[in-house]
Parts: C-alpha cells; sequence; structure tokens
C-alpha cells in the first residue's frame, strides 16, 4: 500500500487571490488526481483549518481520512512542518495503527490544491528510492516521496527542520535541504519539468508545474 498525505488549509489567514470555496475545489482535484494515478492507495488529507460539515461530506467521497491540525495561525513553513509531523507522530508511535504501517511501502507527500497530470509516473519509480526536486540549495516540497523504512529516520529530522525554520527564519525548501530528511543513499533527484506536479501559487495565482 502506498500512502499519501496531501497537506490543506482550506481557510487560510495567508494572503491567497482564491476563496476558501475555489481552494476547496482545487483540494479535491488533487485527491481525484491522486486516485486516479496511484494504485493501491491510502489518501490522507491533513488539514490545518476548520472544515464545515458540508466540506467534510465533499472531501470524505474521495479520501481515506481527514486529520486535523490547528495551524491557521501559523506562518506558511512552519505550518507544514507542524501538519506532516503531527499526522507521522500519531501514525508511527500509536499501538492501533500498527497493522497500518506494516502495509506502507511508500510514503508521499503532496501539497494540496497542486494535481498530478497524465505526465506523473508514480509506478516506474523504484521504491526503495527517496524522490525529490532539487534546484541548487533547496529541496522542492511541494511533492516528495520515500519508502516507509524511513519513516522514523524522517521524523527525527524533521525536528531538525522544525529548529532551524524557527531559529534561522529558513523557508522549509532550504530547511529540507540543509537537514536531509531522507538517507543520502536512497535519493534519487527527479527533474524539473518532468514529474507532472500542476498547480497555481496561492498569493498571485501564477502557475507552478514540476
Amino acid at each position: 500500500m502506498h500512502l499519501f498525505l496531501i497537506t490543506s488549509v482550506v481557510y487560510t489567514n495567508a494572503r491567497s487571490i482564491f476563496s476558501p470555496k475555489e481552494r476547496l475545489v482545487q483540494l479535491i482535484e488533487s485527491i481525484k488526481s491522486v486516485r486516479e494515478k496511484v494504485k493501491d492507495v491510502y489518501i490522507v488529507v491533513i488539514e490545518g483549518s476548520f472544515l464545515t460539515n458540508e466540506d467534510i461530506k465533499l472531501i470524505e467521497q474521495y479520501t481515506d481520512l481527514i486529520y486535523y491540525v490547528d495551524i491557521i495561525n501559523s506562518e506558511k513553513s512552519i505550518g507544514e512542518v507542524q501538519l506532516i509531523k503531527s499526522y507521522l507522530n500519531y501514525l508511527y508511535f500509536t499501538e492501533e495503527n500498527q497493522s497500518i504501517i506494516n502495509k506502507i511501502e511508500t510514503i508521499s507527500k503532496l501539497s494540496g490544491r497542486y494535481r498530478l497530470t497524465e505526465k506523473f509516473s508514480f509506478h516506474n519509480y523504484d521504491t526503495s528510492k527517496s524522490l525529490i526536486v532539487i534546484t541548487g540549495n533547496v529541496y522542492h516540497t511541494t511533492y516528495y516521496r520515500f519508502n516507509s523504512n524511513h519513516i522514523y529516520y524522517f521524523l527525527k529530522k524533521l525536528e531538525d527542520i522544525t529548529k532551524s525554520v524557527y531559529e534561522d527564519i529558513e523557508d522549509i525548501e532550504h530547511s529540507f535541504f540543509k537537514n536531509q530528511p531522507f538517507p543520502l543513499d536512497t535519493i534519487e533527484e527527479m527533474k524539473s519539468g518532468t514529474i507532472g506536479i500542476f498547480g497555481y501559487i496561492a498569493p498571485t495565482g501564477d502557475i507552478y508545474s514540476i
């Protein structure tokens, strides 16, 4: 089974040209694209705001779980780390989840409101590898994937990333590069423009694709 984490903040205090309704539609498109492109997938939406009952009914049609972490007043990079760290700690350290962990082969993270396109080929990559797009000293964190055997390693590195984001006032992309959250001998660098991820940058509406 392949675990897909989709991070989301539908109702955000951050600058965005998209309304909550538009953000919700974009999130649902993200989920649907994963369901379409990835076989044997378990999708978790990690939501950082408070959804309405109507929102929940819409999302639940396409996802396996909605997990809440209140980050509504957090800065973007800190908020993203909090979302991922909270869910993975819950997954890894909650006894009732051990049977799920044993079934998981890979863990992917996709930023909500971005979707997988026809270029995306999840099953063409070695599942033992950590997949990431790297530009200079930046890890593109819109999408990445690693083998579930490295979940504890990744969680420990998230502690270092949290510290550097807070203390060094770094964005998450630079902090991921500096703290290397994947074992170096597992990294398979993906080339930007070939991955098949598409979406819109919230503050400007500019297209972002890798």
